[in-house]
């Protein structure tokens, strides 16, 4: 038994280089979602787009590849609420529980509406639906239509 000693501690000593605790390095964040339960999807040319409760993703269309999406990737909010396609200006809407509007161009470029979930309002200010027509976005919320001009990215009217 003695005999072996040596050997064991060689072979410790040179795999120990080989561990890690920890996959993420020391003051790096990691999030453990489920995303396992979508309560909203939406199709776009290249993506399927999903909000679950506890997260908000993308997955590609052709390869399957799943993308978490949130604040570090410039969306505003936390909640979706609402998501729709847009074809004719290759626009995903996203709506936010806090009244909060993200326009995501071409699945690369999102321009921010926040003027609704600015306003002093109190009660739900969450966005519940949308519909398009020309290059506006007709939105419903509990405290009626608002209209988003697609092209300059700003509240129309309410």
């Amino acid at each position: 038994m003695n005999r072996y000693w040596p050997i064991a501690l060689i072979l410790c000593l040179a795999s120990a280089g080989q561990l890690k605790a920890q996959l993420q390095a020391t003051g790096l964040w990691r999030t453990h979602m489920s995303y396992r339960d979508a309560k909203i999807c939406q199709a776009t040319d290249e993506y399927v787009y999903a909000a679950s409760f506890s997260g908000f993703f993308r997955v590609k269309q052709s390869s399957g590849e799943m993308q978490k999406l949130g604040t570090q990737d410039g969306f505003a909010g936390l909640e979706v609420t609402c998501l729709n396609y847009y074809p004719s200006a290759r626009c995903l809407f996203v709506g936010y529980a806090d009244g909060n509007i993200d326009l995501l161009f071409d699945n690369h470029s999102i321009s921010n509406v926040p003027g609704f979930a600015q306003k002093a309002l109190i009660g739900d200010k969450r966005i519940l639906d949308v519909s398009f027509h020309e290059d506006y976005a007709l939105v419903s919320t509990y405290f009626g239509l608002l209209v988003v001009d697609l092209q300059r990215h700003e509240i129309k009217d309410s």
